[in-house]
């Protein structure tokens, strides 16, 4: 199961030999559970499309914003990094309307709230009105389960990054954020603007439920 294959990424990044190797290794799978969004992988006979998966919150998201002290009528932001490096991520300046969740709350500001150590990312997600990441394909899936919106600053470096980028731009409740925008705290507009659109319903699990039928069925 997944959303690309090395024999791609190697010949996309010139290792030709490896991407070689990993093709032929590839052919011999009997199934691929493709998921969406996903960068070409040619080098599977056989594949059944999943579409987007990720995790879905155990807890209610009414439940989780009155732990974190949140109204449903006031707007939350979770910052989806490991920490706020002012090289990558700054909080805007306060402004009354909107407040953070960050775990860990390694900021003291009124406008940060405190989240408990066992509420896990995906229910801070969940939670949230929005989400500020990378769009590694995890935070895309979990986000798109969760139905909740995504202000993204682009990745480069790494070959899906494209294929992530091109799908998102697709998805009326997505929108790109430039970087230095996002390292200096001037993103508050853009976040504004994104919070300003409907908020999606919350995907399925349709295709996971699929996948794990698709593996049944092989095993058996």
């Amino acid at each position: 199961m997944a959303n690309f294959s090395w024999d791609w990424i190697y010949e996309e990044l010139g290792y030709q030999a490896d991407a070689d190797a990993a093709a032929f290794a590839y052919g011999h799978a009997d199934l691929l559970l493709e998921l969406e969004p996903g960068c070409p992988m040619p080098a599977f006979p056989a594949r059944s499309h999943l579409g987007v998966i990720g995790r879905r919150s155990l807890l209610d998201r009414r439940l989780v914003r009155n732990r974190l002290g949140v109204a449903l009528e006031e707007r939350l932001i979770l910052p989806g990094f490991r920490a706020l490096d002012p090289d990558i991520i700054s909080l805007p300046a306060p402004n009354g309307s909107i407040r953070y969740v960050i775990p860990g709350n390694p900021v003291e500001r009124e406008d940060v709230v405190k989240a408990d150590d066992d509420l896990s990312f995906v229910d801070l997600l969940a939670a949230s009105d929005l989400v500020v990441a990378k769009p590694g394909y995890g935070i895309i899936g979990d986000s798109s389960v969760a139905g909740t919106p995504i202000l993204y600053v682009t990745r480069a470096g790494f070959p899906e990054d494209l294929y992530l980028e091109r799908w998102l731009t697709t998805q009326a409740v997505s929108a790109p954020v430039d970087a230095t925008v996002l390292a200096r705290g001037s993103w508050l507009s853009d976040a504004q603007e994104l919070l300003g659109r409907e908020r999606p319903r919350p995907r399925g699990l349709d295709g996971l439920e699929k996948g794990c039928d698709e593996i049944i069925a092989r095993l058996g």
